[in-house]
Parts: structure tokens; sequence; C-alpha cells
């Protein structure tokens, strides 16, 4: 029952990772224009974090016009890194899925367009505030407002199932239109993606033309070759691929890619990246399909029924909809994916997103990739608590035991190959013992430490600085692991258990960890600059801004700067440090960066009315921490 429990436990924490669709605009080339003398109203024009943006025609007394919307920097006076800025035009927002939506504005003259779920007929008026109530059936809109020079600023909060947003203006730009439906992170899209928009329709490839290994075209990087199709009764087809418009609602985008008994690869290699994840959308009108990762096992099949470990270290999950007698699905490749092989009868796929990991920014790592797979310390291999296992990057690792609740026990530790997703190359499996890591070893002021974790069941040890171990679920262990040291967690489901990523925030000298099926890999440490300055006043090289609105309800925005690119992780806390949410996590780039909390907790659920506490923090050692008032 206990493992049982684990895992609905976790499904509560699931909005962490998937929080909302984010359409930022920061992903388009600054001063890319749309509109017309280059599309027609109805185009789509880009995506974003999965939503499709479109432009269409913009009313005045209606009377249609279509003139521009361009991408550009933000203002002294509104925006975030980069800007819409729509001219007698209209832009069309479908997310993927209904919930609430927030985005600000800046108004500086003429009058305004909106839409909401494709409702009515668009509405016209001088301003958004003069629009504001029921704009469509179970959907209530919000407008709060800023005057300025010439105009004013806002921000536009829709409560209730919105899916399509469309708004639009004359002297009118509009940025942050964030979509709280469950979805997406927020916080980044594709780095490469394989579209097919750069196809022409109708393109075709088949065996007149081309032979298997054939290289037909590269997008955005990725080289793609043509290969035989394996039906696993020993015969192989070789027919064609082809550029086709969507054949059903909610596949792909413009431009699809037909599979007709063969296989595509893509040569993610090619990029020369560390790959964090691998996503692609595919709709199957019946027959097999092939699958291979990274020249690993060819599934050949049903793609559904596939197993989730596709590779050594890459794991697949998927979500399917049914499609009258077919079926479409959104696949996600957790994992460093170089290369993929996929295929099928009556085929269609689009969308191959490819993510990249970031090398982990650390000073010292322990990363188990000094040893061989097999070595193991322990009570079978003579070694008894206290003992030294090994040695890595200056981090002395020693044994210990363990704490099951019930007893002490003391097993043993091996390294093994990477598994489910977590770590590279090799990981250490702890049963029933403790790894002491003794990071004081490094002679140095340390800011930080993160490590990653798998756990198949039982209970985990973690202790920090010699304070309370705590023996549990490592998922519930408190904020405050430590005097002086905060506690945070990431998760993420896998078939039979779950893994995560812990981050200890603080002056780490001394960490313990353990388990009974658990596995860890990639302990970093992170130095702080010096050791006499705290780490808010050691550098302005990060700055916390001032949330708006402040006081707030039932969202806000909250924003930061980075000086140089680093690991961010952006919090919020209660009036007792504890962890509310989690909003931010992961490595940003040098410039201003912004996130909205909707008042929600890692639950999915509202917290109360009071003051709250936002933390920034970068994995070089630098705090910022601001005090927010949530006002109902």
């Amino acid at each position: 029952m206990r493992k049982a429990w684990k895992i609905s436990a976790l499904l509560l924490l699931a909005p962490v990772l998937v929080l909302a669709n984010t359409v930022t605009y920061d992903y388009e080339p600054v001063l890319t224009t749309y509109g017309t003398g280059t599309h027609i109203p109805g185009d789509y024009i880009f995506s974003e974090d999965l939503a499709k943006v479109f432009v269409d025609e913009f009313f005045i007394g209606g009377v249609p016009y279509f003139n521009f919307a361009r991408i550009e920097p933000a203002s002294a006076i509104f925006g975030n890194n980069q800007i819409m800025n729509l001219n007698n035009i209209d832009l069309v927002i479908d997310f993927t899925a209904d919930g609430d939506v927030t985005f600000e504005y800046l108004d500086l003259g003429g009058s305004v367009n909106l839409q909401v779920n494709g409702f009515g007929t668009v509405l016209e008026a001088e301003d958004l505030v003069m629009l504001a109530g029921n704009v469509a059936p179970g959907v209530t809109m919000n407008v709060s407002v800023v005057p300025i020079a010439g105009g004013h600023r806002g921000v536009v909060t829709l409560i209730g199932q919105v899916y399509a947003l469309r708004v639009g203006g004359q002297e009118f730009w509009v940025d942050g239109m964030f979509c709280d439906n469950g979805i997406s992170s927020g916080m980044s899209g594709c780095d490469y993606e394989v579209t097919h928009e750069s196809l022409a329709l109708g393109k075709t490839w088949d065996g007149s033309t081309v032979a298997p290994g054939d290289w037909i075209f590269a997008e955005d990087g990725i080289d793609v070759t043509i290969h035989e199709l394996d039906w696993g009764t020993g015969g192989l087809g070789f027919n064609y691929c082809r550029v086709e418009a969507p054949a059903v609602i909610d596949f792909g985008f413009n431009h699809t890619m037909a599979m007709n008994n063969v296989s595509n690869r893509y040569h993610i290699s090619s990029l020369g990246i560390l790959v964090k994840e691998v996503k692609f959308e595919f709709l199957d009108h019946g027959g097999m399909e092939n699958l291979q990762v990274n020249g690993s096992t060819l599934f050949i099949g049903d793609l559904p029924t596939f197993p989730n470990n596709v590779a050594p270290g890459v794991v697949m999950t998927m979500v399917t909809y049914p499609v009258g007698s077919s079926m479409r699905a959104e696949v996600t490749l957790t994992g460093d994916v170089q290369d993929l092989l996929v295929g099928g009868q009556e085929f269609f796929i689009d969308e191959i997103c490819v993510i990249k990991g970031e090398p982990l920014d650390c000073d010292h790592l322990v990363d188990h990739e000094s040893l061989s797979v097999g070595d193991n310390w322990g009570t079978s291999s003579g070694h008894g608590p206290g003992d030294l296992a090994f040695v890595e990057d200056g981090v002395p690792v020693k044994l210990d035991r363990f704490d099951a609740g019930s007893g002490m026990f003391f097993n043993y530790c091996e390294a093994v190959p990477a598994l489910s997703g977590l770590g590279t190359g090799r990981v250490m499996n702890l049963n029933n013992i403790c790894n002491v890591y003794d990071i004081s070893a490094v002679g140095a002021w340390v800011g930080e430490v993160t490590f990653e974790f798998l756990t198949y069941g039982g209970v985990e040890n973690i202790q920090v600085n010699g304070a309370p171990m705590f023996v549990g679920d490592i998922e519930l262990a408190p904020v405050s692991i430590a005097p002086g040291v905060t506690y945070t967690l990431t998760t993420y489901l896998v078939p039979g258990g779950f893994r995560g990523e812990v981050r200890l925030v603080g002056a780490v000298n001394e960490l313990v960890l353990g388990g009974q099926e658990f596995y860890v890999d990639n302990i970093c440490v992170m130095l702080n600059a010096s050791s006499s300055v705290s780490p808010q006043m050691q550098s302005p090289s990060l700055v916390l801004n001032p949330n708006f609105p402040n006081p707030f309800n039932p969202r806000t925005t909250l924003s930061f700067s980075l000086e140089h690119e680093k690991n961010v992780r952006l919090t919020i806390h209660d009036v007792a440090g504890r962890l509310v949410k989690t909003l931010m996590s992961g490595r940003k780039s040098a410039g201003d960066h912004n996130v909205v909390w909707n008042g929600k907790d890692q639950h999915g659920s509202s917290v109360a009315a009071g003051i709250y506490f936002v933390r920034v923090a970068t994995g070089s050692g630098e705090v910022q921490v601001q005090k927010i008032g949530l006002i109902k």
C-alpha cells in the first residue's frame, strides 16, 4: 500500500511540472513582421510553448483592416524582453487546452478588438476596460490599468474555460499571454523543431526518386533520412512519404508528413547538443509502426503498446486521443535523444520538438563516471559503516547505516547503468545503505548542492550537516532541512516509481543519502563567491524587480533580470518559510524574465489571502527575496 500512496500523492504534484501555455514572443527574431504582403487573414505565423499563433483582420465599425504585427524589443514602460506590436490587425492565440488567461497590454490610442473562444462577433471598443464583464459563455474579463503618458498599460484576466483568444488594436502592444491550463511548463518552447513548414505541400519521396538511407531534407539543423519499414514478419516496406495538410483538427500545423510504409530518421546528433527531451505528434489510421531511439531496440507493432524504456536513459510517455476510428497522440521522449527513427503504414507525424539540455553548472560533480558498472561496496564486499567507498572530483564518498524506520540496516551500493531517464552513463544504486558525501573536503564555501534521484519504493534517508536525519518519503522532507539550508524538489512520474531533482540552498558541508530501491546521480556542488558576504550582497548580477500588480488578486507578474546566463530557481514561500510553489527552475539566459503566479500552491489549490515571499536564487549563490500581498 505504501508505494501506491506515494504515486497517487505525486499525481497531485504534477502541476509543478506542467503549468500553462505562455506566449512571450521571446523566441521569434526581433522585428519579424507578419501581415499585409506576406500573410492573409487566418494565417498561422508561429507557435510557442505548444500554443499556436495566427493573424486575422481588425475591425473598426464592422469594416475589416489587415495591416501588420511585429516583434519588438520591450520598452522602458512596457513588457519583458520582446513584445508584439499590433497595428490594425488581430492576433489569435489557440491554446492547447482551456483555462484562465492573463495578459498584459499597452494602449497608446485607437480602438481595440476582442473575441473569446470564437463566440459571437468580434467585439469593438475604444479600450479593453469598456469590455470588462461577461465576454463569452462562462468567461468573465477583469481589467486593471495604470495611466501613462499618451495612454495606459494594463493587465487583463479572463476567468473561465478560455481556449482561444483574439485581440487587436491600432497603437497597441501585448506581452505575456498566460493560459493556466496545466499543459506545459511555460518556461521554454522548442530549441529546435522539424515542422515541415519549409517544405512545399505535395512534396513526395518514393522508390522512384530515393533509396533507403537517402537524405531527403533538413530543417532547423536536423538532417532527415528515409528508410524502410520493418513489418516484423521478415518483410520490409518502402513506399513513400509526402508533405500534406493536416487531415484532422488539432493535429499538427499547416504542413504535416504522411508516411506510407516508410520510416524517417531524425539525426538530432547533427545539432551537436546535449538533449533533455524530444516531443512529437502523430496521427495513426491503422497498420503497424516502427520506433527506434539512439540505435537501440527496434520496436515493431502498435506504437502505444511499446515499452516506456525505449533506450538506455530514455523514457517514453504518451497521451492519446481518439479521432473516429483512428487515433492521434503526443509523445514525449525524456533523455538524451540523438537519433530517432519513426514510421508507419497509414501514419502522419509533425512538430518534432527538441529541447536541449544544459551541462550542469557545477564546481564539483559526483556523477559516478569514474566508476565501472558493477563496482560495489557494503557488507558483501567486506566494508563497514564509516569506510571510504571512492573519491570523485574532490568529494570523498563514505558508507553508513540506513535507517528504515523499523531498524538499522547496512546492505550495499553499486554503480549501475543509467535508467528511466535518471542521469547519464552510470548512477549509484543504494540498497538499504547510506552514502555520505563529505563536501567540506573541497575546502571552499558552498552556496548550493543539487542531485537527481529515482525511487521505486521503500523509505529514504536524507541528512544535511549533521542535522536530524529525515526518514520517510523523500518528497516530504522539510523545507528547513538544516540550519541555514533550504530544501526544494521537482518530481517526474516514471513507470513503477518517480524520479526527481533536489536543490539544497545554503552552506552544505555534508550530505547523507540512502534508500531501499533508490538511485542517485549528479551530486552537483556549486561554490559561493565569498564566505564573508551574504548571497544577497555579493553581486548586482541578479535583480528581483517589484511584482505587478501588488497587492494582487488573483494573479501577479514576477520579474527578475540576470547579468549572465545562470541556473535559476524562482519559488513562493509563506511567512513561516514553507515552500508554497516552485514557479521556475532551470537555465536562463542573460536579460529580463517574468512569470505569472496565479495564487495557487503545489497542489493546484488557491492559497489564503496574506503575505507571501518571492525567492529567486541562482546556481552561483545569489539570492533575492521580496514580500508580496495577496488580497481577496
